[in-house]
């Protein structure tokens, strides 16, 4: 899933079909903070070289995400799953889980 410059969300095919529906709303909810976070006049791509774990705009759309998932009931253990994305090395993972209030478990 992917959200550009111009406020278009972009899902793949396979994303909306194979994926968890709870992945997928998670997902589009992250991605439309964003939007607001842009039209708020707020840089969501920073020049300057910010861990992605730890940008700003990141760790308040993923705990916005974190918010609606606790909302739903959803289990830490499935957080933690949602979470784990492939390009992030282990220590950021877990950054990430504690910028966004998920325990490591």
């Amino acid at each position: 899933m992917v959200e550009t410059s111009e406020d278009v969300v972009v899902v793949s095919r396979s994303h909306l079909t194979n994926s968890p529906r709870m992945d997928v709303y998670l997902d589009v909810i992250h991605e439309f903070l964003h939007i607001l976070q842009r039209k708020q006049g707020r840089e969501i791509w920073p020049r300057r070289r910010i861990p992605y774990v730890d940008r700003h705009t990141e760790i308040e759309a993923y705990s916005f995400s974190v918010a609606e998932a606790r909302r739903l009931r959803v289990p830490d253990s499935y957080l933690r799953e949602y979470l784990h994305v492939p390009w992030l090395r282990r220590a950021e993972y877990l950054r990430l889980l504690r910028n966004v209030g998920v325990a490591s478990g």
